[in-house]
């Protein structure tokens, strides 16, 4: 969260964004969020994330108007820094994609709203009008980016400036000043986008810690847990930390950990076999130290200090090599792993249990079994007989705590 409260900071407190400089201000609409947040909880964060996205959508169709109607720069053959001979850009076809997905598999944000849909067609409508919005939205600021990149409008400040206020600079006016009225609706875009990821982070980390430690606590207890957890992301995000590297540390950490956790999603008795407790964290931690182990190798070719170039890896850059080298490792410590544990086991003669979700699974296709094998017979003796009214045989009973029919054959 602290990420989502550092966003704003890049594009309200910089000289291409002069109508909302004050230092605090960027932080009134973590205020805003934090009393809805401790008010009305998951739900109210839902509302008004819906309100928030058409909210964004609506702006940013504005501010694209208003770059169709005035955007008058001539523009020349495309850059080499713009094209294929720009390596961090190619490199980000890799990384954005692997460190976003990974990122959000740890994120308590989208499990929350996953658990809080009402079924799972609702669930999969959701997830497309979300991927749709996602792409049309990262394509319009992306494209504004390389368009004012592209036209000159964007003049770096120097060679620290990781261009964070580039898409301000599509709203220059001829004498290179800020149009204010639509600086004004492009940093209410920027703050809406942000207050609706500070609102669901909030409820994120306050489900972490409640859902754990205080499940029977009282309401007012978890909104007061709301404010704390707020104010050391509040203090750390006044801090000038480059917010790419606030990014790529989590993105890169989530990464090494991700593969084997989802391994463990997949059905079968072979699955359970390999992905193991064990397997698993092996599987982890090889993927964060093989990550270690590439920056010791490249720390003598970039000239660095060990310590130097492991900061570089995980706070500085974001390049392809980490990230892959994260996956391909930990998938190849899981089964080397497996192929560790289960001799071991063998001879210890201690086989490996199946997991609790394998075991309610196999429950839950057994009732489902029994319940289609009720049906069938239930319509057979209907077509025998069509004329006698529908009862229920006296070997059927309603489970009334898990609200299934469930069929118990005499012996």
């Amino acid at each position: 969260m602290l990420v989502a409260c550092f966003s704003p900071a890049h594009l309200t407190c910089s000289p291409h964004s002069s109508p909302l400089g004050h230092r605090w201000q960027k932080h009134e609409g973590l205020e805003r969020s934090v009393q809805y947040t401790a008010a009305g909880g998951l739900y109210i964060s839902i509302l008004t994330d819906q309100v928030q996205a058409v909210l964004s959508l609506v702006l940013l169709f504005v501010a694209y108007i208003y770059v169709a109607a005035t955007f008058r720069e001539p523009l020349g053959p495309l850059p080499s820094d713009l094209g294929t001979g720009n390596y961090t850009g190619m490199a980000s076809i890799a990384t954005m994609p692997i460190s976003l997905i990974c990122a959000s598999i740890f994120s308590e944000v989208a499990w929350a709203r996953c658990w809080a849909s009402a079924s799972d067609g609702v669930l999969k409508r959701g997830a497309l009008y979300g991927t749709i919005q996602i792409i049309v939205v990262c394509f319009l600021l992306g494209f504004g980016g390389l368009l004012a990149a592209w036209s000159g409008l964007f003049i770096p400040t120097g060679p620290d400036d990781y261009g964070n206020t580039i898409f301000f600079s599509l709203f220059l006016n001829a004498q290179r000043e800020q149009v204010v009225w639509i600086t004004v609706i492009v940093g209410l875009l920027a703050m809406t986008l942000s207050t609706s990821n500070q609102d669901s982070l909030q409820n994120g980390l306050v489900e972490c810690v409640g859902g754990v430690f205080l499940k029977n606590a009282p309401v007012w207890i978890t909104r007061v847990l709301v404010v704390i957890l707020t104010v050391p992301c509040l203090v750390v995000s006044l801090q000038s930390y480059n917010i790419i590297s606030l990014y790529l540390l989590g993105n890169l950490v989530t990464t090494t950990h991700t593969l084997p956790i989802l391994f463990g999603l997949i059905p079968g008795k072979w699955a359970e076999r390999i992905v193991t407790p064990f397997t698993a964290i092996f599987g982890c931690w090889v993927g964060f130290a093989a990550v270690v182990v590439y920056a010791a190798l490249q720390r003598h070719s970039w000239g660095l200090s060990l310590s130097a170039a492991l900061h570089q890896v995980y706070f500085e850059i974001y390049d392809w090599p980490p990230f892959v080298i994260a996956l391909i490792a930990s998938v190849v410590a899981v089964v080397v792993g497996a192929a560790f544990e289960i001799p071991m086991r063998a001879c210890l003669r201690r086989p490996i249990q199946p997991s609790s979700l394998a075991v309610a699974e196999r429950e839950h296709r057994l009732e489902q079994q029994q319940l289609d094998a009720f049906k069938s017979s239930e319509g057979a003796l209907e077509d025998m007989n069509p004329k006698l009214p529908h009862e229920v045989p006296k070997w059927v009973s309603f489970d009334e705590k898990s609200a299934s029919m469930v069929q118990h054959i005499k012996p």
